[in-house]
């Protein structure tokens, strides 16, 4: 991994950590992104993801594709 690559990385996660220690939720993320109502943290660590992003949790046979369903809540 590049230099350049690990500087992005520390960078979102430095985000998440700054949204995870702001973030009072009126509501779910995925709601706020509905509205349009994100607060900076949270645009600038969603900034970050490709549109094409896909996460599957280790512990989950579920596959997420694209910051919404990423952002939305779970059962």
């Amino acid at each position: 991994m590049s230099q350049q690559n690990v500087e992005v990385v520390q960078r979102f996660f430095n985000a998440v950590e700054r949204l995870l220690n702001t973030w009072q939720p009126q509501g779910s993320l995925l709601d706020a992104m509905k509205r349009g109502d994100l607060p900076p943290e949270a645009r600038e660590t969603l900034s970050y993801m490709n549109p094409d992003v896909e996460w599957s949790p280790a512990f989950s046979s579920e596959t997420y594709r694209g910051p919404l369903e990423i952002a939305r809540p779970r059962k």
